[in-house]
């Protein structure tokens, strides 16, 4: 089983790869791990991923454009099995264009839930 984690944190993503359960399934080639950074595919020279919200209000809202690049590497390196899960857990299904829901390998997003 391999996991794809798109995060703009992935040496915090990376030392779950590396300790406890995960770290020792890992270790025995029971499971693979792997993190993809959202900034690499920001265009602007600052790596900005995240604006303001449309119409003002506080927090920050992600992009579209780096965030659906991320996930588009994520599908070819799963080779578009898997599925794809948000930050609290839950299944996106495959009718929002994410996951195809086939199980087996996963692709987490990994935000802050709103």
């Amino acid at each position: 089983m391999e996991f794809t984690v798109l995060t703009l944190f992935p040496d915090l993503v990376q030392a779950f790869f590396e300790h406890g359960m995960i770290g020792r399934a890992i270790r025995q080639h029971l499971i693979a791990g792997e993190t993809i950074q959202i900034r690499d595919f920001a265009t602007d020279r600052h790596h900005t991923v995240d604006d303001r919200p449309y119409g003002g209000g506080c927090g920050m809202i992600m992009k579209p454009e780096p965030l659906s690049d991320a996930i588009s590497l994520a599908k070819k390196i799963t080779r578009g099995n898997g599925d794809t899960h948000d930050p609290p857990g839950g299944t996106i299904p495959s009718a929002d264009g994410f996951g195809s829901g086939t199980g087996g390998n996963g692709t987490d997003l990994c935000l802050r839930p709103v």
